[in-house]
């Protein structure tokens, strides 16, 4: 409820800013869905991959495709002006173009324990543990694949160019994440010994 809220509140000023909205909202839902899944018991990792997985994938997909639908008058779908669900949905493509590959590098989470916490911490062991790269799930890399591809099919009638926007948003987060798995990136699951 607060999402839509703020979108409606960022689409009053810019389209390009209620875009960037619900990419902002989406990685934040993300991270609330992620502690959510923590306090639930699974026996394996596995099992709270998918867990994390279903959650994601249904949140994801209802907040970047289905939400511009519910916030957009019916008359409004094809006018000229920026208003149109057209020029929306090419908003929502042009930010996920630039904001979550963008937001992946500057990793903000990272810096902060790397240049606040970690020479804070009180013991050489947890300084260690903040200089390890950022924490990353195999489901959160697939839920943003299926978002880019499901955001490009379900709105693959009002915008057929959608693919092509897909495929290169689809390129540059393989790219980014080539990138940040090579260099930056911690690993993707707890070891157990």
């Amino acid at each position: 409820m607060i999402g839509v809220f703020l979108i409606v509140l960022a689409e009053q000023q810019s389209t390009f800013l209620a875009a960037c909205v619900i990419s902002a909202l989406s990685l934040v839902g993300g991270m609330a869905l992620n502690t959510v899944t923590s306090f639930e018991s699974h026996n394996t990792e596995d099992e709270r991959g998918a867990s994390r997985y279903s959650k994601l994938t249904i949140f994801r997909w209802v907040n970047t495709a289905v939400l511009w639908v519910l916030v957009t008058p019916l008359t409004s779908f094809l006018n000229p002006d920026d208003t149109s669900l057209i020029y929306k949905i090419y908003s929502l493509f042009f930010s996920e173009l630039i904001f979550g590959p963008l937001l992946a590098l500057m990793d903000p989470m990272g810096q902060i324990q790397r240049h606040l916490l970690g020479p804070r911490a009180a013991t050489q062991k947890n300084m260690n543990l903040n200089f390890q790269g950022s924490y990353w799930t195999l489901a959160e890399k697939k839920v943003e694949v299926t978002k880019v591809f499901f955001l490009a099919c379900f709105y693959s009638s009002l915008f057929p160019a959608g693919f092509f926007f897909a495929a290169l948003v689809l390129t540059i987060d393989y790219c980014t994440d080539k990138f940040l798995l090579l260099v930056s990136l911690g690993t993707s699951m707890r070891e157990t010994c």
